[in-house]
């Protein structure tokens, strides 16, 4: 109900989306993110990426999933080396920030969203 509200009334939208922010942006304000990096190759891999990047997906154009593909890249640059220590919070969008054309992103394929933090 609420999502249809703020659908008919674009300025309301616009506020609520700027409170959400703020209380993101102050709520982070106290939080202890992963920022250090290894130059070192690190002795144990968590997790490997293991689903299919290239597939047949309807009528979407494949050169949007190459694009997806490059700025999986670019992402994966800002992230390689991070280590995540007790008590540090690892935030994707923290370390990414809004993928821009600026940074070398370009249009591709949307990739689902996830808000979770990983808290070691």
């Amino acid at each position: 109900m609420i999502k249809q509200i703020l659908a008919k009334l674009p300025l309301v939208y616009k506020l609520r989306v700027l409170q959400l922010r703020v209380k993101r942006t102050s709520s982070n304000f106290f939080v202890n993110f992963a920022k250090e990096r290894s130059v070192d190759q690190l002795p144990h891999v968590i997790k490997r990426h293991q689903s299919l990047l290239r597939r047949k997906l309807g009528a979407s154009d494949p050169k949007l999933q190459e694009n997806k593909i490059t700025n999986m890249r670019i992402a994966l640059q800002s992230m390689n080396g991070i280590v995540i220590k007790p008590g540090e919070t690892f935030s994707f969008w923290h370390l990414i920030g809004k993928p821009t054309a600026r940074k070398g992103y370009i249009e591709g394929l949307l990739l689902s969203q996830s808000k979770r933090h990983c808290i070691l």
